[in-house]
């Protein structure tokens, strides 16, 4: 098992040379440039599950420079787990996965400062865990966590990425409801959290899961593809869509999302 390497604190950074030619593809880009790279590398985010979603998402946005990513999962890597979480290992089996992720972020861009969190996120942690962050990313697989990182999004005003992926079938959104960034009252009012879109815990039967179901790894990358994405836009001050978008194996397609009144988390 490798040892945790000690890390630096995250402070504000201007760009050097060698991070210039490391980004140099996604900074030529006009909406990212240089100051949208720096923007990612002073960004702090967590990542809510280390399996088939958590472990693209986390490879992508430390690969872009994100500049610090917090990884939440209590979970060991099974070797039924292998087909889609593609940042673990045969060797893995059996250890934990937020260190395991921690260690391929690492492998992939030494720069990036990973925490591994090896909790379950709960209400009693969720302070400590949310508090300092640019936004929280949920790729967990049920609803009562996602209940919990709906109403911590909301308390601290940041957004939260939303992803789920079963069978060959996949959604995802991003919900910006309370979040410091819109200056407008009357823009960020309007805009709809986790909880007005799913308001209700699915009946007994209904949520899949993928050991009683089962998932194509693909399906979780392209989640996860779109979960990364968002994010990266939302840090570099580009507009983000505010609508579901789905996938059911053939087409994607999106539903417009609207807040509902007198929610009990974000109104």
């Amino acid at each position: 098992m490798r040892k945790d390497s000690v890390q630096p604190e995250l402070d504000s950074q201007l760009i050097t040379d060698s991070q210039l030619y490391r980004y140099s593809r996604q900074i030529i880009i006009p909406e990212i440039n240089e100051e949208g790279q720096e923007l990612l590398l002073n960004s702090k985010v967590a990542i809510i599950g280390a399996g088939g979603l958590g472990c693209p998402v986390a490879l992508y946005l430390g690969g872009a420079g994100v500049g610090e990513i917090t990884i939440v999962d209590d979970d060991i890597i099974d070797i039924s787990n292998l087909n889609r979480q593609i940042a673990f290992k045969t060797n893995s089996v059996g250890s934990s996965k937020s260190k395991n992720l921690k260690f391929a972020i690492q492998d992939l861009n030494p720069e990036v400062i990973v925490n591994a969190i090896n909790e379950r996120l709960t209400s009693e942690n969720l302070d400590k865990l949310f508090q300092n962050q640019d936004l929280i990313i949920d790729c967990t697989d049920n609803y009562e966590t996602r209940l919990i990182i709906a109403k911590g999004c909301c308390k601290y005003k940041i957004p939260m990425s939303f992803g789920s992926a079963v069978r060959q079938e996949g959604q995802t959104a991003f919900f910006q409801a309370k979040t410091k960034k819109h200056i407008n009252s009357e823009i960020k009012n309007s805009y709809p959290c986790y909880i007005c879109v799913f308001p209700t815990a699915p009946e007994d039967g209904i949520v899949s899961r993928c050991s009683e179901t089962g998932i194509l790894g693909p399906i979780t990358g392209l989640i996860a593809s779109i979960q990364s994405l968002n994010v990266i836009r939302y840090l570099t001050n580009q507009d983000v869509s505010r609508n579901l978008i789905l996938w059911d194996g053939l087409t994607f397609f999106e539903i417009k999302t609207k807040k509902m009144e007198k929610c009990e988390v974000c109104s």
